[in-house]
């Protein structure tokens, strides 16, 4: 079977990787993927971490800090597979840890990684289910565990289109962690064994690490005055930034001391977005792993992706520091935590721009509306966590075994 994916899967990125050269997405990490690194782990048990992108490795950071604690003994390599997920890795990486491109899900590459890192234990964010990685941990006794699993609505479908094939690779897995129990129920009607998956929590609500942030501090860093009203948009994408520039716009007129931060999801795109908003109070934030300090310092706070049919984006990192906040209609990756938000009183759903200066306006114009939805999203927060503490203990039994 395995030869057959494999096939299958070159014959795909040969055709992929020039179009991918051609939209100028080339950086060093591919040459990695393509299996040309060199892994050098010393002699300590090694754990490994894969996570796919920038949000996944946001999500491990409280589960990645413990791991430290509970073995302090082991080394920790941790896998990504974009260039932003990489470079936030980087930054959350510690001492002599190791933090590489993952290699392509061909069994040739898998077994040189393999080779190079000797795994104790392999350890995957979310949904990343490659069958030859997965398969070859199994056949070379790795234990597998996947943490904060979720399947959404919008996925469930087609991954139960592909259920055969789905349960020869889940049923390799020995541990899922899922958020929910709609993503456990998911999870075992796709094939998993339903002894492997259990209810651990969401490790998105356990990064509340925020709150020991200098707020003062990072004020002055961004030359705010004392009076000065902060609208934030993180994670933006294309087709939002123009609504954002005609609301702000708009805001400006009865809200003078208003200034915009905005830190769209692909750094890249920043100098395009300082034109577009040139000669208006704004920031544009142009560096990974920052935006979080910017929702510190906020009074109000819209989570991109969401005006767009892109899936959303975190909006837990913003409601640890009690920011009332807003998201648009397209919040498919993030269903779960807006279902939670919204039956909390903890943020506010617009539809579209109009609806978004509607509610910017009104928010502004109203301190204890805020202070009121900013405490509700801290409530959800904390009623939310454990997580961490639950994988943690998983992954310690399987440590162990």
């Amino acid at each position: 079977m395995h030869i057959i994916y494999d096939f299958i899967f070159l014959i795909f990125v040969l055709i992929y990787l020039p179009l991918f050269l051609l939209k100028g997405k080339y950086h060093k990490g591919i040459w990695q993927r393509l299996g040309f690194f060199n892994l050098r782990p010393d002699e300590r048990p090694v754990i490994w971490l894969h996570a796919v992108s920038v949000g996944e490795v946001a999500s491990l950071k409280a589960f990645w800090g413990r791991l430290r604690e509970e073995f302090p003994s082991a080394l920790i390599a941790v896998s990504t597979v974009t260039k932003n997920g990489n470079v936030l890795a980087r930054q959350l990486a510690g001492k002599n840890e190791i933090v590489f491109y993952m290699p392509l899900d061909l069994s040739f590459l898998i077994g040189r990684v393999l080779k190079a890192l000797r795994p104790r234990i392999l350890i995957i964010a979310e949904t990343e289910i490659w069958p030859n990685l997965i398969g070859r941990c199994h056949k070379n006794g790795v234990p597998v565990i996947l943490v904060n699993g979720r399947i959404s609505d919008k996925a469930f479908p087609r991954y139960r289109t592909a259920r055969f094939l789905l349960r020869r690779v889940l049923e390799k897995i020995d541990l899922i962690c899922a958020r929910t129990d709609e993503d456990k129920k998911r999870f075992i009607a796709l094939g998993a064994p339903p002894d492997n998956v259990k209810v651990a929590g969401n490790m998105k609500y356990c990064n509340a690490a925020g709150e020991a942030l200098n707020r003062d501090e990072i004020r002055k860093a961004l030359s705010l005055k004392s009076e000065t009203i902060v609208f934030t948009a993180g994670s933006t994408h294309k087709g939002e930034e123009e609504i954002i520039l005609e609301v702000f716009k708009t805001l400006r007129q009865n809200f003078k001391n208003l200034h915009l931060i905005i830190a769209p999801r692909y750094i890249e795109r920043a100098d395009e977005i300082k034109r577009a908003f040139e000669g208006l109070p704004v920031t544009v934030i142009d560096k990974i792993g920052i935006l979080s300090q910017a929702y510190s310092v906020s009074d109000i706070v819209f989570v991109g992706g969401s005006l767009v049919p892109h899936g959303g984006h975190n909006i837990i990192e913003p409601a640890v520091f009690a920011r009332p906040i807003i998201f648009g209609p397209y919040m498919f990756n993030f269903q779960d935590e807006a279902r939670e938000f919204l039956k909390g009183g903890a943020a506010i759903m617009i539809k579209d721009g109009r609806g978004l200066l509607a509610e910017c306006a009104r928010l502004l114009g109203d301190n204890r509306s805020r202070a009121r939805l900013g405490e509700n999203a801290k409530r959800v927060v904390a009623k939310n966590q454990g997580a961490v503490e639950n994988c943690i203990g998983e992954v310690k039994r399987a440590w162990n075994d």
